[in-house]
């Protein structure tokens, strides 16, 4: 398991046809990847604020950027409304997270923001930004606007099982990287605290779905049932004579620390 954290994983279902939208809202992404990053591995540092501001500001940005575009070809349509109207919920609610993030000092409320942002622009972009593109795109080919807004509306309903699908992927990727936050916070914990212990082991495992966590006494093979859940090669091991490449794993200081307590006791 590498270190990286990617809470929303772009893939090209969240393509819009829209160059200009298209690279913003990928950039709306990698903000917000390195707003979970930042989070996952900082959280003792100073405030977040910064990162949060850099992706608050590229969203105005972005909102202004896709409203000029809607405007020149929805014009007062109710479409056009509903969707300034979505943004202007969204400034908003997002305002709010910003002065309430500094309290942050539960691990679920971490995560429940990063879930309502994570969500919020999946389905904004699959559900409102690519229907109405679409529009543009059909305009654009010399369709009228009410042509292309009926052939739009009429392909929506084929886009459901997308949206099933994308909900599905998302939720549990997003699930994954949140055990991922708590094995990194953990462990970031452990480097204070004097390192890993059985029970701090037990209740990550219990937190990442091991089955019956609390009968497992030894660390590697807590470390190693938890690699198993998160569908990790169930490495960590007290191994002297393999040496690891994996430069980037999550577990590789303590695995090291682990190795070299165990050959030391034996020299």
């Amino acid at each position: 398991m590498d270190k990286n954290v990617k809470i929303f994983p772009w893939n090209d279902a969240f393509n819009t046809g829209l160059t200009e939208i298209d690279e913003q809202h990928k950039r709306l992404v990698a903000l917000l990847n390195e707003l979970v990053n930042h989070l996952a591995h900082q959280f003792k540092s100073p405030t977040p604020d910064q990162v949060f501001e850099q992706l608050t500001q590229y969203i105005e940005y972005h909102f202004v950027a896709e409203e000029t575009i809607w405007q020149h070809y929805f014009a007062d349509d109710s479409a056009n409304q509903d969707h300034r109207a979505d943004h202007a919920r969204f400034i908003s609610d997002i305002t709010k997270i910003k002065a309430e993030l500094n309290n942050l000092s539960n691990t679920q409320v971490m995560e429940n923001v990063l879930s309502y942002l994570t969500n919020w622009l999946a389905f904004h972009i699959v559900e409102s930004d690519k229907l109405m593109a679409a529009i543009v795109l059909a305009m654009q080919c010399g369709s009228s606007f009410a042509e292309a807004k009926q052939h739009a509306c009429s392909n929506e309903q084929l886009n459901d099982s997308i949206k099933a699908l994308i909900k599905s992927v998302l939720g549990l990727h997003s699930e994954k990287e949140y055990i991922k936050i708590r094995i990194i916070r953990y462990l970031a914990n452990c480097k204070e605290d004097g390192g890993m212990t059985t029970t701090g082991l037990q209740q990550l495992a219990k937190a990442a779905g091991v089955d019956q966590a609390e009968k497992i006494h030894v660390k590697k093979d807590l470390v190693q049932a938890i690699q198993q859940v998160t569908q990790e090669t169930p490495c960590f091991r007290y191994n002297l004579s393999s040496h690891c490449s994996e430069e980037d794993c999550i577990w590789k200081d303590e695995c090291k620390k682990m190795v070299a307590i165990w050959g030391y006791h034996l020299n």
